[in-house]
């Protein structure tokens, strides 16, 4: 049994064989997990006592997901969608990610071009992030990457947040912003002092 859909390799075998167990396991997410085993020993039909056995499948190494799938969860921070910002469509989101990072462990990229300008410095204008779907995204979007928007805890608690005034997208071709970096932590002042979530 694994402690998460996302690693995969392990036999579930029910029938006694001699030999040991080669399973390669092998962990997809960005986060480490447990693989567990039973083991009834049986020797001419004569069940031991089990055995249990835990293996740690440590992270997925490349924690950049390339591509990201249909129905990933893009948080909009400055699309047309959010415009004029509140403190609904811009403050609340970082409840949001407070609350899927440091709460539920959920990876959240924070996708933000690098070569981009505000064109006048006397006159700001941000710049496009990445588009998809016809939507250009600016504002250093956040993105939840499919396989885990898809988990029903993870879309329970976004959808929470969209009934308050968050944006989101969910994305229905593949794509790859230019450049993404992994949030580690959502810092408690987010949440605390501009985010209070409620």
């Amino acid at each position: 049994m694994a402690s998460s859909p996302f690693i995969t390799g392990y036999s579930t075998q029910t029938i006694p064989a001699p030999g040991p167990i080669v399973d390669v396991l092998y962990n997809s997410s960005g986060f480490a997990g447990t693989v567990t085993y039973t083991i009834y020993p049986n020797l001419f039909g004569c069940v031991g006592l089990p055995k249990t056995i835990v293996i740690n499948v440590p992270k997925k190494l490349c924690e950049f997901p390339g591509v990201l799938d249909i129905g990933s969860c893009i948080i909009d921070m400055g699309s047309n969608a959010v415009i004029p910002q509140t403190y609904a469509n811009g403050l609340k989101p970082y409840g949001l990610l407070f609350q899927l990072v440091n709460i539920y462990q959920v990876p959240v990229y924070w996708a933000i071009n690098p070569a981009k300008s505000y064109v006048n410095p006397l006159n700001k204008v941000d710049q496009t992030d990445f588009s998809v779907d016809g939507k250009n995204f600016r504002g250093g979007p956040f993105i939840v990457p499919a396989e885990w928007a898809s988990l029903p805890y993870v879309d329970s608690v976004i959808d929470s947040w969209r009934a308050k005034g968050v944006v989101v997208h969910y994305n229905t071709v593949p794509f790859s912003p230019l450049f993404m970096n992994k949030l580690p932590i959502c810092p408690m002042w987010f949440s605390m002092r501009h985010m209070v979530m409620k």
